[in-house]
């Protein structure tokens, strides 16, 4: 059945981690000092933070690359093109060097526990801005800020001009300008204008899903913006897209996926526009996908993903995706 991720619940698990580790250190807080916690809770970040920069900085190759044999190549050059998902998803394989791929796969690896939340399918990192905020979230370590801009400079997925910069004459970065007319996409159009087209990624979501296990069906929604970056990392896996039934809809909610993507690791997965506001996406919780199956949905990438009909992907060791937004601040939001 396709469900709705409750994120709202994501962020009060991941705010009651940084909770229980204020404990260990908050032996001279009152219970309604509250400042003094969020203090606290912001230390305990910033000294992850400091943790995973010095092992970034220890690294004797910490620059990261673009594989060279994408140099010329815009992401329009990735579309992947269909009747099903128009002009919104691209998919560029073995998309850093090997090198830069190591770099990014070893810092994840070695990142302390108490930088993951453990939920019930998954294991999180959460970096940078929340839902709901007032204002700009934590910090973000910095392999994940280098990595981002290589990405974006690269690729001019994200609009990062800070005002009006009508004479930006690089045609390749994406927009969502060929919107219809739902309330949605209206929200969308009047947050971008106040936040000044500034679409510079704020907030990275690295999850680490272990054999068998996956995400349900659902949709990010208008708190993000609608250009969603994911790289994957060790294991590959297959990425469903599900049609999207509104909740007074008599249809079946068990229906089967209407197309899907194989992600093999080092691939770059960006969706917007109709994948973003039209459909819902997940992962199944199996050890194995099976290419073209009726439980995947037809596959779109197989010939850039260099897999065939009836393959079976399997998933022997954990799979890490690191997902790469822009979250709207609570100041920003108009609703």
């Amino acid at each position: 059945m396709a469900s709705m991720i409750d994120f709202k619940q994501l962020m009060k698990e991941e705010r009651e981690r940084f909770k229980q580790q204020t404990k260990k250190n908050a032996t001279t807080l009152t219970k309604n000092d509250n400042n003094n916690k969020d203090a606290i809770t912001t230390q305990l970040t910033q000294d992850l933070i400091k943790e995973i920069n010095k092992k970034y900085d220890s690294l004797e190759i910490k620059e990261l690359k673009i594989n060279e044999k994408h140099e010329h190549k815009t992401i329009k050059d990735f579309e992947i093109k269909n009747n099903i998902l128009k002009n919104s998803i691209y998919y560029v394989p073995d998309v850093l060097t090997e090198d830069s791929y190591n770099i990014i796969n070893t810092i994840i690896n070695t990142s302390t526990e108490k930088c993951w939340t453990q939920l019930k399918t998954r294991k999180l990192q959460i970096w940078g801005g929340h839902v709901g905020l007032d204002k700009e979230g934590s910090a973000v370590p910095n392999y994940l800020s280098d990595l981002s801009t290589l990405l974006n400079s690269h690729f001019k997925i994200f609009n990062e001009s800070s005002t009006n910069n009508h004479n930006n004459s690089n045609n390749t970065t994406i927009t969502s300008s060929n919107f219809k007319n739902d309330d949605e996409d209206d929200i969308y159009m009047k947050m971008n204008n106040n936040n000044n087209k500034n679409e510079t990624p704020n907030h990275y979501l690295i999850n680490n899903y272990f054999p068998g296990q996956g995400i349900l069906p659902h949709q990010d929604g208008p708190s993000y913006l609608p250009k969603v970056v994911i790289l994957s990392l060790q294991e590959s896996c297959v990425f469903s897209f599900y049609k999207y039934i509104e909740g007074n809809s008599n249809e079946r909610r068990d229906q089967p996926p209407v197309a899907s993507l194989c992600l093999k690791p080092n691939s770059l997965l960006f969706f917007t526009n109709d994948a973003y506001h039209k459909y819902l996406h997940s992962i199944a919780a199996v050890v194995e996908d099976v290419i073209d199956s009726e439980a995947c949905g037809m596959t779109l990438n197989k010939e850039e993903a260099n897999v065939v009909t009836d393959e079976k992907i399997c998933r022997i060791n954990s799979r890490i995706s690191c997902t790469i937004r822009k979250v709207f601040w609570q100041k920003e939001n108009i609703l």
